[in-house]
């Protein structure tokens, strides 16, 4: 330190002064760093730019999009004037060279205001023209001062970008309105669209929109160059909407419409309406529930129904069937109540109808009308046909099939009903304390099941290998299940229906006809022998019809002999064949005799190789419609049938069927509701040949009785059977013909 003193002491004065400068200006750079250099320089620019473009395209302009940059200069950049600053661009090849003028679009974007040395400035966005010709290049970014002041040559720092420059796109993107529900359920509902480029392309400019009603020569126009992807539309209640749409990209590509509708919806805001059809007054124990429902919109059909009953005039309305596509079912009621219906209806739109304040339909059960389907011997109004195989009721045991506890049979079975019209409706009762496993068989009167995917499964009937499909349904204890066939897949069919399970259960069914009242039927079961005590053969509409089913696996030969109700004399012997599985339906206004009188009263017995299900309908003088199952058992005592006489307008008659070649002596004895004995009568069958009692004739029976029927013989290898029938509130106060 003290030679570098005696130096400066031996300089002269100049140097001296001049030496201190030096010295303070190289303390200040050391001091200040490198802002003592920008301090002599007069243009500078520091450059941020945080997401940088990589590509662009011939014919869009490109965006530089926050593009930040600082005044780190000593000189003010003046907004206007003839040395104005602006913010420019230059394009150079991959050579290095620019491009020549008149290459690209030269835009320059002015500074929004005087910037001072230090100010920042920030451009949101600065848009800027691509070469007319794919390929890469660099983008450099400057400022300029007048036309071709670039700071660049002045010292400052300009922004170089690597841009690849793709060739012009000439696709138009693609638009699609999307898929809209089948119906709308409000006047205003949102339309939706989706509007897309290809890939790499330039982008969806705007989309346009519209609509038109069936029946209108013209689209309307809806939303024109929007750049929305949704949008509310207001139409009106009852009419179709149809839509389409088109897209242009930002590079001017515009797509066409295309000649229909992409998607359309149909307006419906109001609840469909419902009813339940009249009932009678009286019905059976089991009886049919009819209602139907209408949609104010054109097209629109109901979906779905919910009814409810309630028991008495002041019963609290309880749920029966909820959200059911049928349009009937069968319930279940006890004798002596009266019950009352109500419906709602759900439109596809999500309308929901409500339930009227007043039952729609009311019906009353009366027990004695059971009498019109030919009830089983044990049967109650609770519990129409009981499948069980006690040994202590013969007549009312359903043969196991195949290895299957408890089977129920319906010998005829149809979808479209017979000549096209209604279709059956089954109903089963669980009345064990456990959940029923039950399964459904349909088959044709060829013997084919009939099959539908969307509701049967496997066969899980044992031993069965012509069944290939079965329905399998479980129910509740103590609940009901109403299966139509009308589900089934086929538009229409005629065949019977086997229902079985692994225990008890009770089963039911109602046929609704084109014309005239529904036909209900119990349940049967099968034998090699079957025994018809009532059958009539008057003309085509009066005769009686017989439905046979063959349940194995072998086809069956049969033979229905007919005999004559008074004399037991053989009418005709009927020779009939069934394929395995098969069944028949047919009058017997058909059968052939010697005598040339059309007209007879009879009983037939059915003689066959395998085990046969039948069951005989027809009608009566009042129209309504009877029908009984075929008796399999003969025995010296039939067991008890419930009979009455004018019980709730009904008054049944008692068929007695000798079924052998000998006459038999036989009494017939009637119980009141105590078990007591209070009538009974005694006569004598010739053989083969039938009783018929009207219970009005009997003297010691009197009006409103409500009882049962036992019928016996005591002569030796002497067998009947027995059938009771109601004539119905129609023809009371007269005998059943």
């Amino acid at each position: 330190m003290r030679e570098r003193h005696t130096l400066i002491k031996h300089l002269p004065g100049y140097t001296l002064a001049a030496l201190t400068l030096l010295l303070l200006l190289a303390a200040g750079l050391l001091v200040s760093g490198s802002n003592a250099l920008s301090q002599t320089q007069p243009f500078q620019v520091s450059w941020n730019l945080a997401s940088p473009p990589t590509e662009g395209r011939v014919g869009l302009r490109l965006s530089i999009n926050n593009l930040e940059l600082t005044n780190s200069g000593t000189t003010v950049w003046p907004k206007d004037g003839n040395d104005a600053i602006k913010l420019a661009y230059r394009w150079f090849g991959a050579d290095g060279k620019p491009l020549s003028p008149g290459s690209y679009d030269d835009l320059r974007s002015e500074l929004p205001q005087d910037i001072p040395a230090g100010g920042r400035l920030l451009f949101p966005q600065f848009l800027v023209g691509v070469p007319n010709t794919a390929g890469d290049y660099t983008l450099h970014i400057d400022l300029v001062q007048g036309n071709d002041g670039w700071l660049a040559t002045r010292g400052a720092a300009d922004l170089p970008l690597k841009i690849t420059i793709r060739a012009k796109d000439t696709t138009a993107p693609a638009s699609r309105v999307q898929v809209l529900p089948l119906f709308s359920a409000s006047t205003t509902f949102t339309v939706t669209w989706a509007s897309k480029d290809e890939d790499g392309g330039s982008g969806v400019s705007y989309s346009d929109v519209q609509y038109k009603v069936p029946g209108d020569q013209n689209w309307h126009d809806w939303l024109l160059n929007t750049t929305a992807s949704s949008a509310r539309f207001t139409g009106e209640d009852g009419k179709l909407y149809l839509f389409r749409s088109r897209a242009t990209d930002l590079a001017g590509n515009a797509g066409s419409y295309p000649a229909n509708e992409q998607s359309s919806t149909r307006v419906d805001s109001l609840p469909p309406s419902a009813k339940i059809e009249s009932l009678p007054a009286q019905s059976p124990g089991v009886f049919l529930v009819r209602w139907s429902s209408f949609d104010n919109v054109a097209g629109a059909a109901v979906s779905l129904c919910d009814v409810q009953y309630r028991e008495g005039a002041r019963g609290e309305w309880t749920d029966w069937l909820l959200g059911t596509s049928a349009g009937s079912a069968l319930f279940r009621g006890e004798a002596g109540k009266s019950y009352s219906f109500r419906v709602r209806a759900s439109d596809y739109a999500g309308n929901q109808g409500d339930y009227p304040g007043a039952p729609q339909a009311t019906t009353t059960v009366a027990a004695a009308l059971d009498s019109l389907v030919g009830q089983l011997p044990n049967a109650s109004v609770s519990s129409p046909v009981t499948t069980t195989a006690a040994a202590s009721t013969p007549a009312s045991t359903v043969t196991p099939l195949n290895g299957a506890a408890y089977s129920a049979y319906f010998p005829f079975a149809t979808k479209g009903g017979e000549n096209g019209a209604g279709s059956s409706d089954i109903m089963v009762y669980n009345p064990g304390a456990t959940a029923l496993d039950l399964e459904f068989t349909f088959y044709d009167q060829s013997g084919t099941v009939i099959t539908d995917p969307a509701l049967l499964q496997p066969s899980r009937q044992p031993g069965n290998a012509a069944s290939t499909a079965t329905t399998h349904k479980t129910i509740p204890p103590g609940a009901t299940l109403n299966f139509s066939a009308g589900m089934l897949a086929p538009l229409s069919f005629s065949g019977w229906a086997l229902v079985w399970a692994a225990q008890p259960f009770q089963a039911q069914a109602v046929r609704q006809p084109g014309v005239g009242q529904s036909v209900q039927y119990a349940a049967t079961g099968t034998g090699k022998q079957l025994y018809l005590p009532y059958l009539k053969k008057s003309d085509a509409l009066d005769s009686t019809y017989l439905n046979i089913a063959n349940s194995s696996d072998n086809p069956a030969e049969y033979t229905i002999t007919y005999y004559d109700a008074a004399s037991g004399n053989v009418l005709a012997a009927d020779k009939r064949t069934l394929p395995k599985y098969g069944s028949a339906r047919f009058s017997i206004n058909t059968v052939n005799t010697a005598d040339a009188y059309p007209r007879f009263q009879a009983s037939a017995i059915i003689s066959s190789n395998v085990p046969l299900a039948a069951s005989a309908e027809g009608l009566l003088e009042d129209g309504s419609a009877y029908s009984y199952p075929a008796r399999a058992t003969a025995a010296p005592v039939a067991p008890q049938t419930p009979a009455y006489r004018d019980a709730n307008g009904v008054t049944t008659t008692l068929l007695v069927q000798n079924t052998g070649p000998d006459s038999l002596s036989v009494k017939m004895e009637y119980f009141n509701s105590s078990g007591e004995i209070i009538a009974s009568q005694q006569q004598t069958l010739a053989g083969y040949s039938r009783q018929t009692v009207w219970a009005g004739d009997v003297a010691d029976l009197k009006a409103g009785f409500s009882g049962k029927v036992r019928v016996s013989t005591v002569t030796p290898n002497g067998k009947l059977v027995a059938l009771v029938l109601g004539a119905g509130p129609g023809v009371a106060g007269r005998p059943f013909l």
